[in-house]
């Protein structure tokens, strides 16, 4: 597939950023940059069409906290 499906649970509203990083690290995609959401639950949808085939990190902090989840695009 080309695209990634993220679900997004805030248990209050705050600023979330998410980005796509390779495998070194570098940042192939911003998803979210500084942006303000409410509480709830969001369903966040990305194209990857623009990624070659590899490994890559979904990188997301909401308020302080950060966390990452590695995919494969193949």
């Amino acid at each position: 597939k080309n695209q990634i499906n993220l679900a997004v649970d805030l248990t209050k509203s705050e600023d979330v950023n998410i980005s796509i990083t390779d495998i070194s690290g570098r940042v192939v995609g911003v998803i979210l940059e500084n942006q303000y959401l409410s509480s709830g639950n969001r369903n966040i949808q990305y194209n990857l069409g623009n990624l070659n085939s590899g490994i890559y990190f979904v990188n997301t902090i909401v308020g302080s906290e950060i966390s990452v989840h590695k995919f494969i695009k193949h």
